[in-house]
């Protein structure tokens, strides 16, 4: 993941919804995409809320090295 032109590092593989949801820009951002899969509501939290460290979906914590930013990311592969 980038910002501003730089890589990030990734700060919490495989996070819980709760230790996302405690980086509310990065929370924020990610519901934000997930809802961008044309999915309802309900369904974008029912996803963000299953984030699990030990199945699927999994979540991800960034931030950028140089401005500091972070961001979430997820998936289910």
């Amino acid at each position: 993941m980038y910002a501003v032109g730089e890589l990030s590092s990734l700060l919490r593989p495989w996070c819980i919804a709760a230790e996302l949801a405690t980086v509310p820009d990065a929370w924020e951002e990610l519901r934000s995409e997930v809802g961008a899969w044309g999915w309802s509501a309900e369904a974008v939290e029912s996803y963000l809320g299953a984030l699990d460290k030990d199945s699927q979906p999994t979540g991800y914590l960034f931030m950028c090295r140089a401005c500091g930013w972070y961001m979430a990311y997820a998936d289910s592969t």
